[in-house]
């Protein structure tokens, strides 16, 4: 099974960072390839982005200490962790700003999760993408998607608005009652127009409790 790796203008391709790694490592395109139980031939169109890797041949490479992580992601595995907090950071200004529940954001993750298993463990030939009908479900009965999806001004002043509560947000809290604490005002600020002080502060109170 093949992995079709995403490479886009925010990062190196898949190829380079690949080459990037085996260079890292001091080894020559034959000596990396046998790492991952493969010719020469196959690592060079590999590294040249002519063909996609098969997860064999990643998980042999992950065996042998490669970073795969940071050939898939273009993260290195010791960042991994503020990756994925900035990653949860985004999606959930954005489910906030698309009118979404926080279960709706976790059932579309679930189902995204179960299609990519069942894919890899080769149990159905390609991915279903129930997650992405999902999220195009909600996405059609967000009232506010229909109000942003015209207006840039809109979309604008609801990033200011998060951006405003974000910064006034500055008791160390932990992060999941951090984030439910700046939804919740973010939500009551939308509705009545205006930034409350004192709702800020009772917010974060209880959220602290």
């Amino acid at each position: 099974m093949h992995v079709n790796i995403k490479n886009d203008r925010y990062m190196n391709s898949f190829g380079s960072r690949l080459r990037e790694e085996r260079e890292r490592l001091g080894m020559s395109q034959a000596e990396f390839g046998a790492l991952g139980g493969v010719k020469r031939l196959a690592q060079a169109n590999y590294e040249a982005d002519k063909r996609d890797p098969d997860v064999t041949y990643l998980m042999a490479l992950a065996e042998k200490g490669v970073d795969v992580f940071y050939l898939v992601s273009g993260v290195r595995e010791k960042d991994k962790d503020e990756y994925f907090e900035a990653r949860s950071w985004v999606l959930t200004t954005l489910s906030t700003m698309l009118g979404f529940e926080a279960d709706d954001i976790d059932m579309v993750c679930h189902l995204a999760m179960k299609d990519h298993a069942e894919y890899m463990a080769g149990k159905i030939e390609s991915e279903r993408h129930l997650w992405l009908e999902k999220l195009f479900e909600l996405l059609e009965n967000s009232p506010r998607v229909v109000m942003m999806s015209g207006d840039p001004d809109a979309i604008a002043k609801d990033i200011e608005l998060m951006e405003t509560i974000c910064q006034k947000v500055t008791k160390a809290l932990p992060r999941e009652k951090r984030i439910r604490a700046i939804v919740t005002l973010y939500r009551s600020f939308k509705a009545s127009g205006k930034i409350d002080e004192k709702m800020i502060e009772d917010v974060v109170s209880l959220a602290d409790a």
